[in-house]
C-alpha cells in the first residue's frame, strides 16, 4: 500500500499542474493584441446610419478571434478567423462572406490598434 501513495501524490496534485499549463497555450501577451476589438459592435456610416453589426470573440481557448459581420439589412454576412501565426511572427485573418468574397490578410499591432493588409 505504502508503494501507490507517491503515484498517489502525482495524480492528485502533479498532474492538474501539468494540464493547466497545456490548456493555456496562448497565455502570451502577443494573444491580446486584438482584444481591444473583442464585444459587440454597432457599424455607422459617416451620417450616422447603421450599416451592420459586428460581434468578435475570442475562440479556442484564446488562441483565435472569430469575427461575425452582418449588414443592417441582414442580407450581406462574412465571418474571419483572426489568429496570431507563431511561425511568421504576424497576425493573420481569414474572411470568407456570403457572395463568395474571401480575403487572406497578415500584419502587426500598431500604436492604437493593428494593421493587417494582403499581398499585392
Amino acid at each position: 500500500m505504502n508503494r501507490f501513495i507517491p503515484w498517489i501524490f502525482v495524480l492528485v496534485f502533479i498532474l492538474p499542474l501539468n494540464a493547466q499549463e497545456d490548456n493555456c497555450a496562448c497565455c502570451s501577451v502577443i494573444y491580446e493584441a486584438f482584444d481591444f476589438w473583442l464585444g459587440e459592435w454597432e457599424v455607422t456610416g459617416k451620417q450616422g446610419a447603421v450599416l451592420g453589426t459586428n460581434r468578435i470573440t475570442k475562440v479556442e481557448d484564446g488562441c483565435a478571434l472569430r469575427e461575425d459581420w452582418q449588414s443592417a439589412n441582414g442580407t450581406f454576412t462574412g465571418t474571419s478567423l483572426n489568429y496570431y501565426d507563431k511561425s511568421g511572427g504576424s497576425w493573420k485573418q481569414l474572411w470568407v462572406d456570403n457572395s463568395g468574397n474571401q480575403l487572406d490578410l497578415s500584419g502587426n499591432p500598431v500604436k492604437n490598434g493593428m494593421v493587417l493588409s494582403s499581398e499585392p
